[in-house]
């Protein structure tokens, strides 16, 4: 409480789990499920039956958001599917495990033999991606039209709207699906009613919210304390406000450079109102987040069907739900 009456809090994000009883742990940091891209394809991300269509056509995406499509969509799903009473909407689960199914079926019926062969890669390395500052060299190229990930710090912001300064066409918008308004806690912190040392816990919860605790590594997502994330917005974090980046081009091989550009006071305030606009904390259950994700690669790979996998799906979670 401290830390909210002297420096601020972002309390649609660090009170995601409070209840009328009071507030059972709090998020340090957050990200964002964000479409960046083309702006015209915005809108079809929401969509799982439009997203499969836009999946299909070369060009529009990576073969690392193919092969992360359960990761990137699990945010804006998986609380929509949870009952009342902690068990999961079969038929809306199955028709996130079949759309993400027909998407990456989609992809891989338009991809090229070259992409087809980075998919492999990447499945053999474990790499994927779902950090949208990934996507900012093949968005400026034009290897990739659209890209699905996560916001968690201003060299992504920066990138994107740096691009968009050379398209004239490139934006970003909130990733949505069965919920919106969603965000990703991240370093979260509660302290036990059995602590022993409740009082330095709660300072040391008091630190990590405060704009000195924030000072620490910025990579895990933005601040939830108000003054630190405003620092972070409107603060350069690269000498004279700009850097040139540059890399080869995904198909032709060919240099491109992007003069990284920090965004205007303009396009600060689109940030600050998409975090503002934030109202819907991400399901982080492990034991569910974990069941979905193994099985639906598994029926991305062929290696069993969309009913199998949701029946597994249901079978571990009711087995947890019943222990």
């Amino acid at each position: 409480q401290g830390v909210a009456d002297s420096e601020g809090l972002l309390e649609n994000i660090a009170y995601a789990y409070r209840d009328e009883e009071g507030t059972w742990a709090v998020p340090t940091r957050f990200s964002i499920p964000v479409a960046a891209g083309e702006s015209g394809l915005l809108s079809s991300a929401n969509s799982l039956e439009e997203l499969a269509s836009v999946a299909g056509t070369q060009g529009n995406f990576l073969p690392y958001t193919a092969v992360s499509l359960p990761e990137i969509l699990y945010p804006v799903y998986a609380g929509g599917w949870k009952n009342e009473d902690g068990t999961i909407h079969q038929e809306l689960l199955a028709q996130f495990v079949t759309g993400v199914k027909q998407t990456y079926d989609a992809w891989a019926a338009g991809a090229s033999q070259e992409q087809l062969e980075m998919l492999e890669y990447y499945k053999q390395a474990g790499l994927g991606t779902s950090d949208v500052s990934g996507y900012v060299m093949s968005l400026l190229d034009g290897s990739c039209r659209l890209g699905l990930g996560e916001l968690g710090d201003m060299m992504g912001y920066s990138g994107i709207v740096s691009v968009n300064k050379e398209t004239g066409d490139t934006a970003i918008a909130p990733l949505n699906g069965l919920e919106s308004g969603v965000f990703v806690p991240s370093s979260i912190v509660s302290i036990l009613n059995t602590a022993k040392e409740q009082e330095r816990a709660k300072d040391f919860v008091t630190f990590l919210l405060s704009a000195q605790g924030a000072g620490q590594p910025q990579w895990e997502g933005f601040s939830v304390n108000s003054w630190a994330f405003e620092r972070a917005l409107t603060t350069p974090a690269f000498e004279g406000g700009s850097f040139i980046s540059s890399s080869s081009n995904n198909q032709t091989g060919e240099m491109v450079e992007l003069i990284y550009s920090w965004p205007t006071p303009e396009e600060q305030e689109t940030l600050r109102q998409m975090v503002n606009g934030l109202n819907t904390c991400a399901n982080l259950d492990r034991v569910t987040r974990d069941a979905v994700l193994e099985n639906l690669h598994k029926c991305m790979d062929g290696e069993i069907g969309t009913d199998e996998a949701v029946n597994a799906i249901m079978q571990t979670v009711n087995l947890y739900l019943a222990e």
